[in-house]
Formats: structure tokens, C-alpha cells, sequence
């Protein structure tokens, strides 16, 4: 196995052991909308969001420098 299959499979190893800890749940509020949710899905929606952004932000940057590129 490659270098980047292995940190890959110890990055979901870690969140699945760190999500599965956190299972109880907590009252989040968000202006006037409120609910109790679990932790985990608090977490696993926050990493979620997160790896799309990284990718949106990606994408543009290099659509960005392939644009500079053609001028």
C-alpha cells in the first residue's frame, strides 16, 4: 500500500473512533431553530462541509491560474 492509503485509512479510523465516542446528544440552536442532535452528527456535518469547501475552493484556484495561464 501507498503512503497516502494508509494516512487515508488512519484519518477515518481516528474520526469514526472519535464520532462513535461522542454519541450523546446536545441542544443546538441556530437563530430561532432548535433541536437536539448527536454529537456525532454534529462533527461528521462539520467535516463534511468542510471537505466541500476545500474542494470548491480547489477547483476555483485552479480554474483561476489556468485562466492567468492562457493571458
Amino acid at each position: 500500500m501507498t503512503g497516502k492509503v494508509i494516512v487515508f485509512i488512519v484519518v477515518i479510523a481516528v474520526i469514526l473512533i472519535y464520532t462513535l465516542s461522542n454519541t450523546e446528544p446536545v441542544e443546538v440552536r441556530f437563530l430561532i431553530w432548535h433541536a437536539p442532535i448527536s454529537k456525532a452528527l454534529i462533527t461528521l456535518g462539520s467535516l463534511l462541509l468542510g471537505v466541500i469547501l476545500g474542494i470548491v475552493i480547489a477547483k476555483l484556484d485552479q480554474k483561476r491560474r489556468k485562466n492567468r495561464e492562457r493571458r
